[in-house]
């Protein structure tokens, strides 16, 4: 899951409908900096720490070994 809700952004369902996102929107945009530099941060640890390419290097490895058996 790319999305941490609350820590590095926030998360609706579809299914609840045009008010859900606009609460989403309403939270993302009564954020204080302090709090948007934080929450800033941690989607770009987050990223950082998904697409490392150490990280996809060692999942690629991983299915090989398991493909190779």
């Amino acid at each position: 899951e790319m999305v941490d809700d609350g820590k590095n952004g926030y998360i609706y369902h579809a299914a609840n409908g045009a008010d859900a996102l606009s609460n989403c929107i309403c939270k993302f945009d009564s954020l204080s900096q302090t709090e948007y530099e934080t929450m800033a941060k941690c989607s770009l640890d987050k990223a950082k720490q998904m697409f490392n390419p150490e990280r996809y290097i060692e999942e690629i490895e991983k299915y090989y070994m398991e493909f190779k058996g």
